[in-house]
């Protein structure tokens, strides 16, 4: 009886591991991990991209949009890696070790047709833009006790202009070239953003520029210590930098986003999703699903952080690349809708037709 005993427990166990190494199988099967290439850890890139990986992620066994306020794509664990930046993200993703990645609008379009900071380079047709999500501007930050005044009194002082091939590296050379400014070449500095704010409070350098969406923690806790001011890069100079480039706007940081600082006119440039022709049509549809759910927008807009700028209206901003094709099916669909409900509206006595999101929708149970 012992030994029926034993047999039948020792089967009982076999054949439960047997059915959880099924159940693995079935959910390693169903699970896609989906890698977002950012910025540094202490930029404004990787807190965006912690964001949006919730946002876009829905692990099997989550419970469906309906219950939970998550209302990523079905299966997907998106995962937010830090890089340098935009240079390095767009090596990266036609190497294929990303899978999508933060990228600003020049260095894109730079990137795609082999000109400017990839003059020389052959052109990378393959890349795709997601979305327009937000704009960064370009803070020129300086010791108070430095005597900038303006672009024309970095002549001579101690400048960090970003690590190299950063967002900043690039800008910050764009900037200066345009402007007509030389550096000393002993004077010139590739800090990264926390060690250019401890070198800047301890007088080793006398600027750094620092392109991030604001506010920026880095820039607050120099303006507490009162340390600092940011210089405007504004008049006809910049003008033509924006009539040359037609993704660079003129913008504001408004006043006391620091403490103790005026507002400040300045060039800000948005930031895109990028992924490339690789991604799967159906992949990139859902993902911009889950980008724009209202559920997702409600989460964005209770961030203290750049998510909440990230809205519909400005999905297009500074895009003069092509779109993904699963992008483009996402805002045709959206658009049908918007006429349905207007139809719907506009003709309450009459029927309209039924529309839903319809080409790579989820079942109605997942779907909102």
């Amino acid at each position: 009886m012992r030994k029926m005993s034993v047999r039948f427990l020792t089967c009982f166990i076999v054949a439960f591991l047997l059915s959880l190494s099924s159940l693995q199988a079935k959910d390693d099967k169903e699970l896609t991990f989906f890698r977002i290439g950012t910025g540094g850890l202490d930029g404004v890139y990787n807190s965006m991209g912690a964001y949006l990986s919730n946002a876009i992620s829905h692990p099997p066994g989550m419970p469906t949009c309906r219950v939970t306020t998550n209302c990523g794509v079905p299966g997907l664990v998106a995962v937010a890696q830090s890089t340098s930046g935009s240079v390095s993200n767009l090596h990266a993703l036609m190497t294929g070790e990303l899978d999508s990645a933060f990228v600003q609008a020049d260095i894109l379009y730079w990137a795609y047709e082999g000109k400017g900071f990839f003059a020389g380079e052959e052109p990378q047709k393959d890349l795709r833009v997601l979305s327009s999500l937000y704009r960064e501007s370009v803070h020129l930050i300086v010791n108070k006790w430095s005597h900038i005044k303006s672009l024309k009194d970095l002549k001579g002082k101690r400048v960090s202009i970003g690590v190299k091939d950063s967002d900043s590296y690039v800008q910050s050379r764009l900037i200066l070239d345009t402007f007509g400014i030389t550096l000393n070449p002993d004077d010139i500095y590739q800090l990264p953003p926390l060690e250019a704010a401890r070198q800047l409070k301890e007088s080793r350098i006398d600027a750094f520029f620092l392109v991030t969406g604001h506010p920026s923690q880095i820039i607050a806790s120099l303006s507490e210590e009162k340390v600092i001011e940011i210089l405007p890069i504004d008049g006809a100079t910049a003008k033509q930098l924006q009539d040359q480039y037609s993704f660079f706007r003129r913008s504001i940081v408004p006043a006391d986003t620091y403490e103790g600082l005026d507002e400040i006119a300045t060039l800000s440039i948005p930031t895109i999703w990028v992924t490339t022709t690789k991604m799967k049509e159906r992949l990139a549809y859902q993902l911009l699903r889950a980008l724009w759910h209202q559920n997702t927008r409600k989460k964005f807009e209770q961030s203290n952080d750049v998510a909440r700028d990230v809205t519909y209206a400005t999905s297009f901003d500074g895009v003069v690349t092509p779109l993904h094709e699963g992008a483009m099916l996402f805002h045709e669909e959206l658009e049908m809708l918007k006429k349905q409900r207007q139809f719907v509206l506009d003709h309450p006595k009459e029927e309209g037709f039924d529309f839903t999101f319809g080409a790579f929708a989820d079942s109605p149970e997942t779907d909102e």
